[in-house]
């Protein structure tokens, strides 16, 4: 006959050992992730995308043929977001355990100098040239060009804010 008290401190001491190792991942785990996120966000740059009509959709306006040009486009940036969406890193498994993949980030912005509206892509410094590519293999008409940080604030103007309730 087993001894139940012996199965209860094995019990006791693997649940302890398990808690333990688990935390002490958990610590370096989000240490690691944080110094990554600061190095992450120091090595990005932001690029603004111009893409110039095609004379082949101008053609197309005036014909039955405009929605199917509208879907092409559609289509390009469905492809084009898929593409992005699938980058990842050539790294060993224990790196996953601990860093995330690198992430591109798409804005729309009106900055507080223009009139106009900007499409902004905020990448890794690392994967600039890739993702130009990307750009240009699905938008061969499109502009990509490294610009400073915008700010949607003008100088002199004030922001407010109000809470009902």
């Amino acid at each position: 006959m087993l001894n139940v008290d012996f199965l209860l401190i094995t019990l006791i001491v693997f649940s302890g050992t398990v808690a333990v190792f688990s935390g002490l991942y958990l610590v370096l785990r989000s240490f690691l992730r944080f110094r990554a996120q600061v190095n992450y966000s120091m090595n990005t740059d932001l690029e603004v995308v111009k893409v110039a009509k095609n004379d082949k959709r101008e053609k197309n306006s005036s014909g039955n043929n405009q929605g199917d040009s509208w879907k092409e486009e559609i289509g390009s940036m469905e492809q084009l977001l898929m593409t992005l969406a699938r980058i990842k890193r050539k790294k060993p498994f224990w790196w996953g355990l601990f860093y995330d993949n690198p992430c591109v980030s798409l804005e729309i912005a009106n900055p507080s100098d223009s009139e106009e509206i900007f499409f902004y892509v905020s990448l890794p410094k690392k994967l600039r040239t890739t993702i130009e590519k990307q750009i240009h293999s699905y938008f061969p008409n499109a502009s990509v060009e490294k610009v400073p940080d915008y700010t949607i604030f003008s100088p002199g103007s004030f922001t407010a804010s109000a809470v009902l309730g």
